[in-house]
C-alpha cells in the first residue's frame, strides 16, 4: 500500500470516530497465516496498547463479530465473568462502556474488523449503531478503493 493511502486510511479511521460521536474507533487487518488480525489504526486512544493485542477469530466482541460475519454490539450489560464479550482486550483497555464490532470485506474472503466504543453511560445506542453501519459502509468503500492492504510492521515492542 503506498504511504499516502496509510495515512488517508488513518484519517478516515478518525473520520468515523467523529461521525459516529464515538469516543474510540479501531481498524484491525488480518496478518500473514490467517486467523489473527492486528489493530492497526486508533482514534481516540487512551494509550498505545491497542498495538499489542491481537484479535482472533470468536474470541471476545471483535473475534466474535469475524466469526458470525455480522455486527455484534455489547451495551455494558452481561456477566462479568470470562468469555463475555466486554471481556474483551481492547474493550477492557480502553475503558469502553459500551461497544460494537462490525466485520468490513477486503479481497479475496479476507476481512478486517472495525470497533467503535463509547465511555459516556447512557447514550443513545440505536442511533450511534445507525450512524456506525453508515460510516462502516464508507469505509468498505475506501478499503475497496485502496491497492492490497498490509498490516504495518516493525511498530510492536
Amino acid at each position: 500500500m503506498k504511504d499516502r493511502d496509510v495515512s488517508d486510511l488513518g484519517a478516515y479511521i478518525e473520520e468515523v470516530r467523529q461521525r459516529t460521536a464515538s469516543d474510540f474507533a479501531a481498524l484491525a487487518l488480518p496478518l500473514p497465516g490467517g486467523g489473527r488480525y492486528s489493530w492497526q489504526y486508533a482514534s481516540g486512544n487512551l494509550n498505545m496498547r491497542y498495538r499489542q493485542m491481537l484479535v482472533r477469530r470468536g474470541k471476545g466482541l471483535p473475534g466474535r463479530a469475524l466469526l458470525l460475519d455480522r455486527l455484534v454490539v455489547w451495551d455494558g450489560n452481561g456477566d462479568a465473568g470470562e468469555g463475555h464479550l466486554g471481556d474483551s482486550p481492547i474493550v477492557l483497555a480502553e475503558r469502553l462502556l459500551a461497544a460494537a464490532a462490525l466485520p468490513l470485506p477486503l479481497v479475496a474472503d479476507r476481512r478486517a474488523v472495525l470497533l467503535a466504543g463509547l465511555r459516556t453511560p447512557g447514550c443513545e445506542l440505536t442511533a450511534w449503531l445507525l450512524e456506525l453501519a453508515v460510516q462502516a459502509d464508507r469505509l468498505t468503500a475506501r478499503l475497496g478503493a485502496l491497492e492490497a492492504i498490509e498490516p504495518r510492521t516493525g511498530e510492536r515492542a
